[in-house]
This record gives C-alpha cells, structure tokens and sequence, in this order.
C-alpha cells in the first residue's frame, strides 16, 4: 500500500485520534482543535500532490527501544532496499513520499500507520513548503549532508 492510498483509505477521525492520545495524551482542547485543522490539512496536500513513478524506498514503520529508558516507541523511516539501508524521513519532500510502497515490521492498523508517518514528516512543518525550506536552511548552515541530500539529487527543484 502507498502512502497516498493509506491517506484515502484510513479514517481521518481514527487517525487524529491515534495522533492525540499518542503524541498530545495533555494538550489542551484550544491546541487539539489546532492540530487536528493542521493534520486535515497536511492530508489534503498529500492527497493533492502529482503522481509519482516507483521508487526504490519504501516507507519503513518499525518499533524501536530506547536504549537509556528502556521505552519502546515507533519508528518511521525510509528504508533503501538496494543497499539496504534506514534514512531520515522528516527533511524529504512530500511529493517523493505521496507514492512510496509502506513496509510495517510491526502490526498496527492503517489510521495506526497514517498517524505514525503524519507526525515524521510534520516534524519542520505542517506543509511541504517548510519542509522544503528547513531542509535548504540546513544544508547552507551545516553542509550537505547524505540524508538531507538524497532526494535533492533526485529531484533537486522539489
């Protein structure tokens, strides 16, 4: 399943409900109202962008450990299966991921999965453009970096 067909088959509802016990369990109704507009909206413009051909990552949700607390949490990457390799999700354009096969190594269900990948890739913004700007800030402040340069390679206009 791609990311653009988790987004349209998974209950917005469910999803933000995850989001909200998961990553907000103390926020006030004010900020929660906030988020759940925010999160409505980033589905949107997922849902909006172009399709986009195959590509050789995969969007990776794994459950991790925290070494120091002993904690275990959800991890969302990308996931190169040619090298075998796990990258940072947070800084890649929206328009690469809108159509990237989903790999789960750990049983959830899809608003499950949906709210996992919506709070990565909001990380540095609610919109593809901040994503995009951050990303470009961080490379002039501190080099290119393999992570951050990966898809501008790619596609370096996205």
């Amino acid at each position: 399943m791609t990311l653009r067909k988790l987004i349209q088959t998974s209950s917005y509802s469910s999803t933000f409900n995850v989001l909200r016990s998961h990553y907000y369990p103390d926020e006030k109704e004010e900020k929660l109202v906030h988020y759940s507009v925010a999160y409505r909206k980033v589905s949107e413009e997922l849902i909006s962008l172009p399709f986009t051909s195959k590509s050789d990552f995969k969007i990776y949700i794994t459950e991790k450990e925290d070494p120091l607390e002993g904690e275990k949490y959800i991890d969302v990457c990308l996931y190169d299966e040619g090298k075998d390799e796990l990258y940072g999700i947070d800084l890649t354009s929206w328009i690469e991921l809108i159509d990237m096969e989903i790999y789960k190594a750990t049983e959830m269900n899809n608003p499950t999965s949906l709210a996992h990948i919506l709070w990565e890739i909001t990380f540095y913004g609610f919109t593809n453009s901040q994503i995009l700007n951050q990303r470009r800030e961080i490379k002039e402040d501190s080099g290119t970096s393999k992570e951050i340069s990966l898809f501008s390679e790619i596609n370096p206009e996205k």
